[in-house]
């Protein structure tokens, strides 16, 4: 384990202080599901387990049977070398691998009436991606069995490319190499698209540094393809540049900087890599270019560049003119105040201060971004100055809010939470809104002061009925861990009348550890289903979902999914399968893969995705089987056969769907 020698200490003496019940488990995953905190926690539990008589199981079911997050942990833990035994570490693996193979699904695929209604959950949580699933499967050095699960993804022909290359990779940090990179040249002749060759590209270059040769070939082939989209064109730049080949960089970062589809990101990178290889001859193109005379981003993507590049006087003079320009957009405003204090110091504060004065007004969302650009520069009383006019602005959101109140905390310290709780019931008064308390709260929780939080939440949840139940949940539990998640059970009650609420609070609870208090509120689930005159809405399974097998294991026994209608199901299994819960996603496909009622359309997409998630098989035993019925018209047959003969084909590995035999053709 590669740590530094300061969380060793720490993290042994830590681990020498709890007891074999592990008796703050839960408040330790919290704190390990935090990036910055994640290695300490990750060596604690290690030095921890090494004990005789502590079981490393106890924290594995904690894990294991939480949500996404949660597993992406254990993965970790794996990572680490901790002695995990046979079956756990199986469950481990098979369940990243269901969460990888959900992640690749093409959502764009689905209907727009099924994604829309999914939008709500897609805002409110964090999917993993695949590429961060593999990268986990990645760290399982010497795991054979990972290895294996691994290499048979790589073998399955008709699974999406991204699965396979990220499949590769993986294998090759955690077995043979060699092979990885033979798959890798293979999976190269066998894909056209950019963002892939170029994710191949990367993995040779880390598995096989040999490779070279080929992979700045590659490099090149993907940033000069004109079916390139931006963010593939500049990564391909940034890493021709990191290869050695600045010419070439050069010359795909100015294509970037004058594409108007460019996004800020990419205008930043492309100006970065532009900055290094041209230096000051490409920023008086781009400052005379009409583009940035007209467009912001532009200008906010430039001052940003300069800033990080340490071309201090030209980004603290484009700063200046951006803040000075009353048409500037509140976010590039916030931009150059960063750029500026960043490229100035401490020194340029009361310049930039007294440039902000001479505006007349300045948006909350921009004030919320300049009190954290001050915040960063260590500008205690500029911090909290905007943070507080922002609390203080009508026209203020939660989200400006919260980034205002992190800010004022995160500069002056807990002392500050006292004034910053003060202006946001001042706010109310005038404005009331118990959500933006929340978002509050949850800010005060995040900065490490948990206790104080659960005060303040208790507060809120004493003087109105007006807030989110769901979101108060989450807070008992990641602030207060057991005792004061129980407490939030009567006012789940007291809130929530509809099923679809109380599940998402089931949820809550389990991603929070909760998980007897979650299982006792699936049995009210269950109630008010029964009470309730409609049937289920998607929402009470899909917020299921995020609590982790063992809540949507409950949910899916007790709720009909035949009351719900097969579009709204579709919708359901994508969320299911983005979440890892595979064989749940399956279950509907297979049942939905035959159903008339869909389009044919839907209909290719639910095979699709079977074929996607390594259930072609099943996909293909159930259209044989459906096809052998008599009860079915002959447009449904030949519905039935195109479904088929796609799904058997899906895999290039095929010699023929059996299909044209059946009318005398040969295959």
């Amino acid at each position: 384990m590669h740590h530094s020698f300061a969380e060793f200490l720490a993290a042994r003496a830590h681990s020498h202080d709890i007891g074999a019940d592990f008796p703050d488990i839960e408040k330790w995953i919290n704190l390990g599901l935090k990036e910055a905190q994640r290695n300490f926690v990750l060596f604690t539990i290690g030095l921890w387990s090494r004990a005789p008589v502590h079981d490393i199981g106890l924290v594995l079911r904690h894990l294991i049977e939480g949500d996404a997050e949660r597993l992406i942990f254990a993965g970790h833990l794996l990572g680490e070398g901790v002695a995990v035994d046979g079956a756990n570490s199986e469950v481990v693996v098979n369940r990243l691998i269901d969460l990888a193979l959900g992640a690749s699904l093409d959502r764009t695929l689905m209907s727009a009436s099924s994604y829309h209604s999914s939008y709500y959950l897609r805002r409110t949580y964090q999917f993993q991606s695949s590429e961060q699933v593999f990268s986990v499967l990645g760290k399982l050095t010497g795991h054979q069995y990972a290895a294996d699960r691994l290499a048979s993804l790589v073998a399955r022909r008709e699974l999406p490319p991204d699965t396979r290359v990220g499949a590769a990779i993986a294998y090759g940090f955690i077995s043979d190499t060699k092979k990885a990179v033979q798959w890798l040249e293979g999976l190269l002749n066998e894909t056209s698209k950019c963002e892939q060759r170029l994710k191949i590209a990367l993995g040779l270059r880390e598995l096989s540094p040999e490779s070279a040769d080929a992979v700045r070939s590659i490099l090149l082939k993907v940033g000069r393809d004109a079916q390139c989209n931006t963010a593939t064109k500049v990564q391909a730049a940034e890493e021709l540049a990191r290869v050695g080949a600045g010419d070439i960089a050069l010359e795909l970062a100015k294509a970037v900087l004058v594409d108007e589809n460019a996004s800020r990101y990419d205008l930043k990178i492309a100006l970065g890599i532009a900055i290094a290889q041209d230096g000051q001859e490409v920023i008086r193109q781009l400052v005379a270019s009409h583009e940035y005379q007209k467009e912001h981003q532009y200008r906010q993507a430039l001052v940003s560049g300069l800033a990080e590049a340490g071309c201090t006087d030209m980004a603290v003079e484009l700063s200046r003119e951006l803040i000075a320009d009353k048409s500037c957009t509140d976010t590039a405003l916030g931009a150059a105040v960063k750029a500026w204090l960043q490229a100035g110091g401490s020194a340029a504060v009361d310049q930039v201060s007294a440039s902000l004065d001479a505006r007349s007004h300045i948006d909350p969302w921009a004030r919320s971004l300049i009190a954290s650009a001050f915040a960063e520069q260590g500008s205690m009383d500029n911090a909290a100055t905007h943070a507080k006019a922002t609390l203080a602005d009508p026209g203020a959101d939660s989200t400006d809010t919260a980034v205002a109140a992190r800010a004022w905390i995160s500069a002056v310290g807990a002392d500050a939470i006292v004034d910053v709780w003060r202006a946001v019931k001042e706010r109310e008064q005038k404005l009331p809104d118990s959500g933006m308390r929340l978002e509050v709260i949850e800010v005060i929780a995040d900065l490490g002061h948990a206790s104080l939080a659960l005060q303040l939440l208790t507060e809120v949840l004493s003087e109105t009925d007006d807030f989110d139940v769901v979101r108060a949940t989450d807070i008992y539990c990641t602030s207060g861990g057991a005792d004061a998640a129980a407490d939030i059970l009567p006012v789940i009650e007291r809130q929530s009348s509809s099923p679809e609420r109380v599940a998402a609070c089931a949820a809550a609870l389990a991603r929070g550890g909760q998980r007897d208090l979650a299982h006792r509120l699936i049995n009210d689930v269950l109630e008010l289903v029964r009470k309730s005159e409609r049937a289920p809405r998607p929402d009470l399974l899909a917020n299921a979902a995020f609590g982790g097998p063992s809540i949507i294991d409950q949910l899916v026994r007790l709720v009909p999914l035949e009351t719900i209608p097969s579009s709204t199901q579709m919708h359901l299994s994508l969320v299911l399968a983005e979440t890892g819960a595979i064989s749940h996603a399956t279950d509907i496909w297979m049942r939905l893969l035959t159903d008339m009622s869909l389009t044919t359309a839907d209909s290719m997409v639910i095979s699709s995705y079977l074929v996607s998630v390594a259930r072609s098989q099943q996909a293909i035993d159930t259209l044989r089987v459906a096809l052998g019925r008599t009860s079915m018209t002959s447009v449904e047959r030949s519905r039935l056969r195109q479904l088929l003969a796609w799904t058997v084909l899906a895999d290039p590995s095929a010699e023929g769907c059996g299909l044209c035999s059946d009318v005398g053709i040969e295959e």
